[in-house]
């Protein structure tokens, strides 16, 4: 089996509040054991790429202006988390923003004399990158290796 399939299952079923690396396997037919030597190579473990999509979802979600009406509950319980709290903890560690704070930045477009063509400006302190040189900047979720 190639760690793909597994990767590809994970995010199929990231937004199940329920799904374990245990159901994982089980879903892929294959012990938990075999998913843990399928995915040992990398970073992560099947825990990791399951918050890691749960994340994805959230943020995705987070950042549709379709869905803006939504609450924080309900994006919650859309990405698979139990609780908006769960959603709260995970994005301010990825983004170092709220949810709703993540959402208007994201919403709300680029800041004036921001250049469309370049992406956002950096704010004080933030170097081209967006990582702040003081250290306490919004940062990128990371993602899981494919």
């Amino acid at each position: 089996m190639r760690r793909s399939r597994a990767v590809v299952y994970i995010a199929d079923h990231a937004a199940d509040p329920t799904l374990t690396p245990e159901g994982v396997a089980a879903g892929l037919g294959i012990s938990p054991r075999a998913l843990r030597r399928v995915l040992g190579h990398t970073a992560l473990d099947a825990a990791g790429y399951i918050a890691h999509a749960r994340l994805d979802l959230a943020l995705e979600t987070l950042r549709d202006p379709r869905l803006a009406h939504l609450s924080l509950s309900v994006v919650a319980a859309r990405a698979g988390y139990a609780c908006a709290a769960d959603l709260l903890r995970a994005v301010r560690a990825a983004t170092g923003l709220t949810p709703e704070a993540y959402r208007a930045q994201v919403l709300d477009g680029p800041r004036r004399g921001d250049d469309p063509t370049r992406g956002e400006s950096p704010r004080r302190g933030e170097s081209q990158r967006g990582e702040s040189q003081r250290g306490d900047g919004p940062r990128r979720a990371a993602r899981p290796p494919a």
